[in-house]
C-alpha cells in the first residue's frame, strides 16, 4: 500500500470513540508524525510531560531525538498548538559528550510552559566546553523563539566552579520572576554566608539579587522546601511570586535562626517574618525547627509542622500541624490544626502532610492518633482532612508503620478544598477493591466517598493509579500539582488495566476520566499496547495521554504518540487522496505537519463523490449542546449550594446540602441524556459523510 493510500486508510480507520468522547472532546495529535523512528516517552523512565496552564503548550520527553539535540538517551520537546496542528521544538541545547549516560536536562518548566530551564556543558555562544565541566550552565530558554538568558553560570563571582546545579527553581507563570537556590555565591553579598545549604537568588530582568534574608536583615544560607517524606509542598511561591517561603535547618548564633520564613516582595522593600514564632507565654520547648507543608496560591495562608508548643492549646512535644494566617495581627496568626479532640488514646505525631488547597482553606494529613471523637483507636494510619480548622476523619488507610498506605503524592485536592481524590488499597466504600490500590473520591462538603475505579458488581482484579510528580523527576525537583489528576471542575484522571466499561476490550492499561459519578474512557480501550495518562490542564479541558493507537489521519507510523482529548478541540486532518493509485504511481508520503515551523495545509479542495440530499445534523447538535449546558448549570448550582452549606450551620446547612444533592442528581441525569444525544449526533455525522 502506498503512502497516499495509507493516509486514506488512516482517515477511514479513525475510531468511533473519537466522536463519542465525553464533554464534546476531540482527539488532537500533539507529537509530530515523523519521529525518526522514536517514541514519545523515555523508555524505562516512563513518559514524562507537563501541560501548561492554558492547554496550548506542553513539554514532553522522547526516546531518541528527532533531528534535534538529545542527552544521549532522550529528547525533550515543547509543543505549541497552532491553527492547523501542534508544532514541537527541542528544549535541549547542543551539548558535548558527557562522562556518564545522559547529562543534559530540563531542570524546570514555567507554569504556562512557555519557558524552560535548559542545562548544557557547552557554551552555546562560543561552542567551547563549559569551564565547570559537566556541571555546565543553565539557560532560561524560550523554545518558540530560541531566545535564552544565562541563569546559572559555570563560575561564581570568585571565579570558582559552581558546585552542582541549584536544588530547585520556582517562580511566576512565565518565569519572568524566578527564584533559585544555588550552592555557590552568585553575587558579591553572598560570599561567605553562614549556615548550611545554599543561598536563594531572585533572577529578574537578567540580574541576580540575594534574597535569603532573615527578619533582622542578615543574609543566611537557607533551603527552598522540596518534596520529601513529609509530602508535597504546594506554592513555595505565591502565584504572582510576590511571596516566597524558605526554611533554615542549621542554626548558628543567638537567637537561633532555624525556622520557616515568609518573604514578601509586594512593598517598597522585601520583608521577612518567621511564621513558626511562638504565640504562648509558656516555654515552647525544643528547637525552633519547622517543616513547610504548603500555602495558598496568594501566599496569605501557610501550613507547617513543628514539635514546639507554639500555642496554649498544644499540650505535647510531638510533631503537630499548624496554620499561619498572615492577614491576622502579629501574635495571633497561628492555629493548631492537629488538636486532639478525643484524648482517650495515646498522643501521636502528624506523620505526613499530603497537600494543601489553592485557597488555603483545606489541608490533608495523616496521623495514627485519634483526633476525632468516635473513630477507632490504635487501628492504624488515619487520614484526616481539615477545612477552615475543623478536622474530619476520612478513614484508616493502612497499618501504623513507616509512612502508611497513602503515598505523599496519592492525594489530590480541589482548589477550594470541596473535593479530594486519593489512591489507597484500603476499602473506603462497600465495593470489593480486591485488595488493590483504587481511586476514591470524597465530597468534602458532605463526607460522601465514591470509588471511581471499582468494578460494578464484581471485585477488582487489578490496581488503579495516578500519575504522580515523580514522573517529572527529569524536569527538576519541587514540582507540585504538576500532573493534575483532579481538575477544578471535578475531573479525575487515572490509569488501570481493569476493564471498567464494555468498550474497554484490549486487556491493556487505559486512561479513564471520572466526574460526578460518571465514568468514561479517554483512550479507546482498543489499543494493542498500554496507554498512559501524561498531564492535564487545571480545568481538565485538555487531558494529554500517550498511546500507540492511531487516532488521527496524521498518525501513520504505529509509534507511541502524545495526544490530547480537548474540549471544543479539532484540527484539520490531512487532505484525502484525489484518486486511488497502485504500484509506481504512488510516490511519497502524504503532507505532514512539521516537527519544526513550516508551511502546511489542512484543506482539501478536490472533487468529492456525488451526494444525495445532505443530512442535516443541526437539530441533533443543538439538542446535545442544550443538554450539556443544562448539566453544566446544574453542576455549578450544586457546587454553589455546597459552598453556602459549608458556611451555614444547623437546619440551614442541612437544607442547603439537601438542595445541593438534588442539583447533583439533576446534573448527573442531564449528563447521561447529553451523552446519549452526542451518540445520536455521532451517528448523524457518520451518515452525513457517507
Amino acid at each position: 500500500m502506498g503512502f497516499t493510500a495509507l493516509a486514506a486508510a488512516a482517515l477511514l480507520a479513525l475510531p468511533a470513540a473519537a466522536q463519542a468522547l465525553p464533554e464534546d472532546r476531540t482527539y488532537e495529535m500533539v507529537s509530530p508524525p515523523d519521529k525518526n523512528d522514536g517514541d514519545v516517552g523515555a523508555g524505562l523512565f516512563g513518559g514524562q510531560a507537563y501541560a501548561g496552564t492554558a492547554g496550548d503548550r506542553i513539554v514532553y520527553m522522547s526516546l531518541g531525538g528527532w533531528d534535534a539535540p538529545t542527552n544521549s538517551i532522550t529528547g525533550v520537546y515543547a509543543a505549541e498548538r497552532g491553527d492547523e496542528f501542534w508544532t514541537s521544538k527541542s528544549t535541549l541545547l547542543p551539548t558535548l559528550p558527557f562522562a556518564s549516560i545522559g547529562g543534559a536536562a530540563i531542570t524546570g518548566i514555567s507554569p504556562d510552559a512557555s519557558r524552560v530551564l535548559s542545562g548544557t556543558n557547552r557554551n552555546p555562544d562560543t561552542g567551547e566546553p563549559a569551564q565547570n565541566g559537566d556541571n555546565g550552565m543553565i539557560f532560561l530558554l524560550d523554545p518558540t523563539t530560541g531566545e535564552r538568558e544565562l541563569v546559572l553560570p559555570d563560575l561564581d563571582v570568585n571565579g570558582d566552579p559552581v558546585s552542582g546545579f541549584p536544588l530547585e527553581f520556582t517562580g511566576n507563570s512565565d518565569f519572568s520572576r524566578l527564584f533559585m537556590q544555588a550552592n555557590a555565591p552568585l553575587t558579591e553579598d553572598a560570599v561567605g554566608l553562614p549556615g548550611s545549604g545554599g543561598a536563594i537568588y531572585l533572577f529578574e530582568e537578567g540580574e541576580h539579587t540575594l534574597q535569603s534574608v532573615l527578619p533582622n536583615g542578615d543574609a543566611y544560607k537557607v533551603q527552598l522546601p522540596t518534596p520529601g517524606s513529609s509530602g508535597l509542598v504546594p506554592n513555595v511561591t505565591s502565584e504572582d511570586a510576590d511571596v516566597l517561603f524558605f526554611q533554615v535547618t542549621f542554626g548558628v548564633g543567638d537567637p537561633d535562626p532555624r525556622g520557616v520564613y515568609r518573604r514578601d516582595f509586594s512593598g517598597a522593600t522585601p520583608q521577612t517574618v518567621r511564621i513558626n514564632e511562638p504565640e504562648t507565654e509558656d516555654d515552647p520547648g525544643g528547637g525552633p525547627t519547622g517543616s513547610f507543608s504548603g500555602a495558598s496560591s496568594d501566599g496569605t495562608t501557610a501550613y507547617f509542622t513543628s514539635n514546639q508548643r507554639l500555642v496554649d492549646e498544644d499540650e505535647n512535644s510531638l510533631t503537630d500541624l499548624y496554620q499561619y494566617d498572615h492577614s491576622k495581627p502579629a501574635g495571633q496568626r497561628l492555629t493548631l490544626i492537629s488538636e486532639d479532640g478525643e484524648p482517650a488514646d495515646d498522643d501521636a505525631a502528624v506523620t505526613r502532610v499530603h497537600t494543601v488547597s489553592e485557597d488555603g482553606s483545606t489541608v490533608v494529613f495523616s496521623s495514627p492518633s485519634q483526633l476525632v471523637e468516635g473513630e477507632p483507636i490504635d487501628a492504624g494510619r488515619k487520614l484526616y482532612v481539615a477545612r477552615d480548622g475543623e478536622i474530619e476523619f476520612v478513614g484508616i488507610t493502612g497499618p501504623n508503620t513507616n509512612q502508611g498506605d497513602v503515598s505523599a503524592e496519592g492525594v489530590a485536592l480541589a482548589a477550594d478544598g470541596s473535593q479530594m481524590a486519593l489512591v489507597t488499597s484500603a476499602a473506603l466504600t462497600a465495593h470489593d477493591n480486591g485488595g488493590f490500590d483504587q481511586v476514591y473520591v470524597r465530597d468534602n462538603d458532605t463526607g460522601e466517598v465514591e470509588c471511581a475505579s471499582c468494578r460494578a458488581g464484581a471485585a477488582n482484579t487489578a490496581p488503579a493509579a495516578f500519575r504522580t510528580t515523580g514522573a517529572l523527576n527529569m524536569f527538576g525537583a519541587g514540582w507540585t500539582g504538576a500532573i493534575r489528576n483532579l481538575s477544578s471542575e471535578g475531573h479525575v484522571f487515572f490509569e488501570t488495566l481493569e476493564s471498567l466499561l464494555p468498550q474497554d476490550t484490549n486487556g491493556k492499561k487505559d486512561v479513564y476520566i471520572w466526574q460526578d459519578g460518571e465514568l468514561d474512557l479517554i483512550s479507546t480501550g482498543r489499543s494493542t499496547d498500554h496507554s498512559q495518562f501524561a498531564s492535564a490542564t487545571p480545568d481538565g479541558k485538555d487531558v494529554f495521554f500517550v498511546t500507540r493507537e492511531r487516532l488521527s489521519g496524521w498518525d501513520f507510523d504505529g509509534r507511541l504518540d502524545l495526544y490530547t482529548a480537548r474540549v471544543g478541540g479539532g484540527l484539520p486532518e490531512p487532505p484525502a487522496p484525489v484518486e486511488e493509485c497502485t504500484g509506481d504511481d504512488c510516490q511519497g508520503p502524504p503532507p505532514l505537519p512539521p516537527a519544526y515551523p513550516g508551511a502546511g495545509s489542512g484543506h482539501y479542495d478536490g472533487p468529492g463523490n456525488p451526494q444525495a440530499d445532505p443530512v442535516d445534523c443541526t437539530p441533533a447538535e443543538r439538542k446535545a449542546n442544550r443538554l450539556a449546558n443544562k448539566a453544566q448549570q446544574a453542576s455549578k448550582k450544586a457546587k454553589r449550594l455546597k459552598k453556602q452549606a459549608r458556611k451555614a450551620s444547623g437546619k440551614k446547612a442541612k437544607r442547603l446540602n439537601k438542595r445541593a444533592k438534588k442539583a447533583q442528581r439533576q446534573a448527573k441525569a442531564k449528563r447521561k441524556q447529553a451523552r446519549q444525544a452526542r451518540s445520536q449526533l455521532a451517528l448523524c455525522r457518520e451518515e452525513a459523510e457517507l
